[in-house]
């Protein structure tokens, strides 16, 4: 038989974890790492040793990424699954929902996408010297200042929704009778 309760436990753990590490990461990079090396470090030496950060950073976001989306699959299996009951969500039930799809939107698109360009365009030889590289650069570094910002915020609500969702956690707010808000017992299953 099935332990739901010990389930849902890990579930909880794994996203709690990937999204510490997300919150935790983004706020030590942007807020405390970021601006030292600006500061005490000429802007291309910076800018080169931000960029090699980024790209480890990047590998935990992923890690991250998919400890949050294994979490929530996993509490889908023993809570059920939103998608067969969209139109029984409930307005708390819909707002989780999407915060967990925006985040896992963002965070692959700015660690996927953005990141690796943003990189390859420092490689270039004339990266330096080319006016036209160089207003590209500035404008994807300032897509993805708005792309990590955006993912911080979102981490945040879905640390907050999981601290407050009903169902001993289920992030979408799918448990038992659908509305987020009534806990389910392993005797109920």
């Amino acid at each position: 038989m099935l332990n739901t309760a010990c389930v849902t436990h890990w579930a909880q753990f794994l996203q709690y974890l990937g999204l510490g590490l997300m919150i935790g990461g983004m706020l030590a990079l942007g807020a405390f790492t970021a601006p030292v090396l600006f500061k005490m470090f000429p802007r291309p030496e910076a800018g080169e040793a931000m960029t090699l950060i980024f790209r480890r950073y990047d590998t935990v976001l992923i890690i991250a990424l998919v400890m949050v989306v294994l979490g929530q699959v996993l509490s889908w299996l023993v809570n059920g699954c939103p998608f067969a009951h969209l139109g029984q969500l409930g307005i708390a039930g819909w707002v989780r929902l999407v915060v967990f799809l925006a985040l896992t939107v963002t965070m692959a698109y700015g660690t996927l996408v953005v990141s690796p360009k943003m990189g390859e365009m420092q490689t270039l030889e004339n990266f330096h010297t080319d006016a036209a590289i160089q207003q590209e650069f500035r404008q994807l570094h300032t897509q993805s200042e708005k792309v990590y910002k955006f993912g911080l915020l979102l981490a945040v609500l879905m640390m907050f929704s999981l601290s407050f969702a009903g169902g001993g956690g289920c992030p979408v707010g799918f448990a038992g009778g659908l509305s987020g808000t009534e806990p389910v017992s392993p005797e109920g299953m």
